[in-house]
């Protein structure tokens, strides 16, 4: 089984520079590693050129994290991003979540950098083991058409950066089948279960933009112990969106993949034995994911890669 946690998730963006300028300059997470020019092990992971990686960057809110990180990567020649021009709806991944320390302050501070936020924060009522019960979220449309939520764990407590953000949070997905693709993590990769909910009413309908008198399925994954590293599941109720996972590959910008690492990689095959959505195993000698690395695609159609 991988670990329960991902290691990254790979967003694609059209200039590094900016997107550190949001990532680093503002949000304060620290760069772990930094690199330009060509990365063939990467790129042939990613099923692109061998010379189509041009930069990239890892990230997380201190130099010492190890799992839930962030990787950039700037394409040579970028594709049109995966969720532009999309709807709520659509079928792809969705956003990433972060975590915010004090998010009426954080309102005007992004504001002021010059990304406000969508609507109004709303306060969601939730049941969690951990004892969580409430819920403030918004979301702003960051760079290369990913968009991003910040949530405050009301009275828990996280390591922020010095601006006061936390994260990689859970990355979301949309999906036509919640259940069948749940089972596919918790049965194939061995996440647990960690919170279900069943979300509607106006305080939901602002922050997506969802239709009125609609609702939403959301189920979150990972390891019920940590807020960091999770994918979320999200499939809307009386209502349908396109599906777009095609567009979630490289050269692509946006949320594309998750990496999982695994420590026993004859057992992560064993748990995915007669599963159709295995792709070519390689093994490669550099970067972040040195090793033997399997590509996955879930029923849903998002593509993951398991490295061990």
């Amino acid at each position: 089984m991988v670990n329960k946690q991902f290691y990254s998730v790979i967003v694609g963006v059209e200039s590094l520079s900016a997107a550190l300028a949001f990532w680093h300059d503002t949000l304060g997470f620290s760069i772990i590693n930094h690199s330009s020019g060509e990365d063939r092990d990467l790129a042939i992971m990613l099923g692109i050129s061998k010379d189509g990686v041009a930069a990239q960057a890892m990230l997380g809110v201190d130099k010492q994290q190890t799992s839930a990180l962030l990787h950039l990567v700037e394409f040579k020649n970028p594709a049109k991003a995966v969720r532009l021009d999309a709807s709520p709806m659509d079928l792809c991944p969705k956003n990433i979540d972060l975590y915010s320390q004090d998010l009426d302050a954080h309102y005007q501070s992004m504001e002021k950098a010059g990304y406000p936020f969508r609507a109004p924060w709303q306060l969601l009522e939730v049941e969690d083991p951990s004892g969580l019960k409430q819920v403030k979220e918004g979301q702003i449309p960051g760079h290369d058409e990913t968009n991003l939520g910040f949530m405050e764990l009301v009275d828990m407590s996280l390591p922020f950066t010095a601006p006061g953000f936390s994260g990689m949070g859970p990355l979301v997905t949309v999906v036509s089948d919640a259940d069948t693709e749940q089972e596919f993590y918790t049965k194939r990769l061995g996440l647990e279960l960690c919170m279900t909910h069943q979300f509607s009413g106006p305080e939901i309908e602002k922050i997506v933009g969802l239709p009125p008198g609609k609702a939403l399925d959301m189920r979150l994954l990972g390891d019920a112990d940590d807020w960091f590293g999770r994918i979320e599941l999200i499939e809307y109720q009386g209502i349908s969106g396109e599906n777009l996972y095609a567009r979630a590959h490289a050269p692509a910008t946006g949320a594309l993949h998750l990496v999982y690492k695994t420590d026993d990689y004859s057992q992560s095959l064993t748990a995915l034995a007669e599963y159709n959505g295995i792709g070519q195993q390689r093994s490669l000698d550099s970067g972040p994911y040195q090793g033997i690395i399997l590509p996955v695609t879930t029923p849903a159609g998002f593509k993951l890669f398991i490295n061990g």
